[in-house]
């Protein structure tokens, strides 16, 4: 197998990534021209290794293929979201990966979770947040599965087209 076929099997494995078009993927793996990814991608769809709907850009795995562990997951950059005015429109386009251990996150399924910059400074003096304030420019991890918040959680809003870092409140 071709080693940029290799790169792309463990991207898309590590990454569950299932969207995402040959540019975006030649920059990811650290291929020069996206051409070679087109026609990797069109080499492995005759493998059977992968599905692959070149309009919409989605990629199916369809065949597992053995790699060894690494300590690090990555997880998907959507954008930014402000930490003060509501002035980010909220896009989601794939930015990039933010590696990171898993163990430092301090939990095991980690499919819903996503990274986004937080764009402000209203939240340099929360001290409660998981791992301190969030300073403009750091990252924050959100997890698009947990949809109850509690009073006093930290939540990202979409008002009006619009992501927001936020205190929940009822107020």
């Amino acid at each position: 197998m071709h080693i940029i076929q290799k790169k792309i099997l463990k991207f898309l494995d590590k990454t569950k990534i299932t969207n995402i078009n040959p540019s975006q993927l030649a920059r990811f793996i650290d291929v020069k021209h996206p051409q070679q990814i087109r026609h990797h991608l069109e080499q492995l769809v005759d493998k059977d290794f992968i599905k692959w709907n070149q309009k919409s850009g989605k990629i199916e795995l369809i065949k597992q293929v053995k790699f060894t562990k690494s300590p690090l997951i990555m997880l998907p950059i959507f954008g930014e979201a402000s930490a003060g005015p509501a002035e980010m429109v909220a896009t989601e386009n794939l930015e990039g990966f933010l590696k990171i251990s898993k163990g430092v996150l301090g939990i095991s399924n980690t499919k819903y979770l996503f990274a986004l910059k937080v764009s402000g400074d209203s939240l340099n003096n929360a001290q409660d947040l998981n791992g301190g304030p969030a300073e403009n420019g750091d990252y924050v991890i959100i997890d698009a599965e947990y949809q109850d918040p509690k009073i006093g959680d930290y939540v990202v809003s979409i008002i009006d087209d619009h992501a927001n870092l936020k205190r929940f409140n009822m107020d």
